[in-house]
C-alpha cells in the first residue's frame, strides 16, 4: 500500500515486511523493502497479502525541538483538514494522477451524504466515517454510491485506498480466515481448502 501524507511515504523509512500470502497456500516470508517496487499507493505484493509485520529505520531528524516543532505543525494540519477523533479509516480513495479524491467528492456536492450511519465526512470529503453503528454493507454501499456519481459527473474512476474484506471482488478469500492464526504462526506455510 505505503500509505503517506504530503510530509512522506512508509517507504521512506521502510526497511522490511514480513508478509502472509494468500491461498491456497499461505506462506510467511520476509521481504526487503527495496524488492516491493513501493510506489504511490502500490507495491509489488501479490493480491490478498498481508503484511503481517514491518521493520523501519529512521535517521536523526535533527535537534529535538525542531522535530518536535514540525510533529506539531504536521498534526495541526491534519486536525485543520481532517475529522479528528471521529471513527473512519482515513483516506477512502486513492487520488487520482494530477488531481485529489477530495476535490472530486467535494465539487460533486457529495459531504455529508449517508447510507444507514456511514457518512462522507463534511470536513473532508475522502473520509468515510461510522456516525454510529455503521455495518459494513452500509459503509461499502455508500463507498460505491460515491464511486458511482464521481464517476457519472466527471468521468473519474476513483480507486479505493481503503481495503475492504468479505465482498465480491474484494482482494482477499474468505478461506484465508478459516485456519487458526497459530497454526500461521508456527508452521510458516499451510495449505488452504
Amino acid at each position: 500500500m505505503n500509505a503517506g501524507g504530503a510530509w512522506g511515504d512508509i517507504s521512506d523509512s521502510l526497511e522490511r515486511v514480513t508478509v502472509v500470502t494468500s491461498p491456497p497456500e499461505v506462506h510467511v516470508v520476509t521481504v526487503e523493502a527495496e524488492a516491493l517496487d513501493l510506489a504511490y499507493r502500490s507495491s509489488s505484493l501479490p493480491a490478498g497479502s498481508v503484511i503481517g509485520q514491518v521493520e523501519l529505520g529512521f535517521t536523526p531528524g535533527g535537534e529535538p525541538g525542531e522535530v518536535e516543532k514540525r510533529t506539531a505543525e504536521v498534526m495541526d494540519q491534519r486536525r485543520k483538514t481532517q475529522p479528528k477523533g471521529e471513527r473512519s479509516a482515513g483516506s477512502t480513495f486513492r487520488n487520482p494522477p494530477g488531481d485529489y479524491a477530495g476535490r472530486l467528492i467535494d465539487a460533486c456536492g457529495l459531504k455529508g451524504l449517508r447510507e444507514g450511519a456511514a457518512q462522507v465526512s463534511e470536513k473532508h470529503a475522502n473520509f468515510t466515517l461510522n456516525t454510529g453503528h455503521a455495518t459494513a454493507r452500509e459503509v461499502r454501499t455508500l463507498i460505491e454510491r460515491v464511486r458511482e456519481q464521481v464517476k457519472n459527473r466527471t468521468g473519474v474512476s476513483l480507486e479505493l485506498e481503503v481495503v475492504t474484506l468479505g465482498f465480491r471482488g474484494d482482494p482477499l478469500p474468505r478461506a484465508v480466515w478459516s485456519p487458526p492464526v497459530k497454526g500461521l504462526r508456527k508452521a510458516g506455510r499451510m495449505a488452504i481448502s
